[in-house]
Parts: structure tokens; C-alpha cells; sequence
């Protein structure tokens, strides 16, 4: 039923978005393991799981002889980096699923369309109290003086700001894809130019000195 309302006969990348505790692991596994056998998925995945909970899946899946997780979907941008110091990026690289990174601007923090908490454009996320909740801490007097410095450093290196932040994102060999929304055409074709950007290492070391792991 879910497949004829989303009008397809498959999924390409089905994933479990947040552990979910209350179900033995090997249910979860095999609840995907039964899907992509039945046609309905191509490849399972997870999303905001820790690092130990991917280790476990992905042995508890080779014990049962399971198909392969490939993917882990964690939020990751320059204001919030924790995959790298948590054990997360390496679990990935070593087990060889690809990151989809989500929120590579910060909920629009990085657009860097806000430049002060008080003034900010009427039709956006920012306008009101829940939008402003939902950007969580970036959207703060401290969060946006980083952005505003990081702005800086976008505009030396000839970028713009939304550019450098997901060129950033996509450094990592870890990270296969990152997950942009956008209301623009035009934010469409920036966001996927961003992709053949390489950042230098002196941009870089720029970035971790406003914003460190």
C-alpha cells in the first residue's frame, strides 16, 4: 500500500531513521533483509544511529547472514561535528557504509542569510518562534558571529558561503552525498556545483579556527 501511494513498485535506499530500542536488533535487520528479498527495496541503511550501533548491525548482520547496511544518514555541518571525534565516520569507513550527510547548512544557518538574531527576512524559517526552535543552537547571537566569520572566509577564498559549507562536508572520503533542501531553482544549481568545489588547505585550517571539531 505505502509503494502505490508513493506510485513506485521500489525504494532504491530504505532506511531506520533514530535506533529504535524497544525492537530486538535482528527483527530490524531482518525486517529489511525480507524487503529487499521481496523486490520492494534495493538497500538498507540507517540514520542517526551511534557508533556502536552501526558495529553491532553490521555484525549481527554477518552472523545471520543478512545483506550488507550501506548507508548511515547523520546531521553533519561545520557547527556540528561530533561524526568525527565519536567513532561514527570510522565505523563507516571501515565497514564500508557510504555517509549521507543531512543539514550540510546548519537548517539554513550557513546560508548565511541571518546576520543577526533580531533581523531576519520575514518569509523565512527564522520568522517565527517554531522555526527558530527547529534551527536549535546555531541560531544564536554566538552561532551566527561564527557565521558571520566564516562568511568572511568564503568571500577571500572568491565562495559563497552555502558553496563552501557543503564543498566542506563532502572533503571527508567518508561522505557520499549530502542532503540539501532548497525553495530556488537557483539554490538547486548552486548546491550541486558545490560538489566539484575543492576547498585548500589553508580554507580549511580557517574553518577549524572558527569552528574546531
Amino acid at each position: 500500500m505505502s509503494l502505490e501511494r508513493l506510485r513506485t513498485d521500489y525504494v532504491d535506499l530504505f532506511q531506520c531513521h533514530r535506533y529504535d530500542d524497544d525492537t530486538p536488533l535482528d527483527e530490524t535487520l531482518r525486517a529489511i533483509d525480507d524487503l529487499i528479498a521481496q523486490g520492494k527495496v534495493l538497500y538498507g541503511g540507517v540514520s542517526m544511529w551511534s557508533a556502536r550501533q552501526i558495529e553491532d548491525a553490521v555484525r549481527l548482520g554477518h552472523e545471520l547472514g543478512l545483506r550488507r547496511l550501506v548507508s548511515n544518514q547523520p546531521q553533519y555541518h561545520i557547527l556540528r561535528r561530533e561524526i568525527e571525534e565519536n567513532g561514527v565516520l570510522e565505523v563507516c569507513r571501515r565497514e564500508g557504509l557510504g555517509l549521507l550527510a543531512y543539514s550540510p547548512l546548519a537548517r539554513g544557518v550557513l546560508t548565511g542569510k541571518y546576520t543577526s538574531i533580531e533581523d531576519v527576512p520575514e518569509d523565512s524559517r527564522a520568522a517565527d518562534q517554531r522555526g527558530r526552535d527547529f534551527m536549535g543552537p546555531w541560531f544564536s547571537a554566538e552561532g551566527l558571529a561564527k557565521v558571520g566569520k566564516l562568511k568572511k572566509i568564503a568571500e577571500a577564498a572568491g565562495l559563497e558561503l552555502p558553496a563552501m559549507a557543503i564543498a566542506w562536508c563532502l572533503r571527508r572520503p567518508e561522505v557520499s552525498s549530502a542532503i540539501v533542501g532548497a525553495t530556488k531553482v537557483e539554490h538547486v544549481e548552486a548546491n550541486a556545483a558545490a560538489a566539484d568545489l575543492q576547498l585548500s588547505d589553508d580554507v580549511i585550517a580557517a574553518i577549524d579556527g572558527i569552528a574546531p571539531m
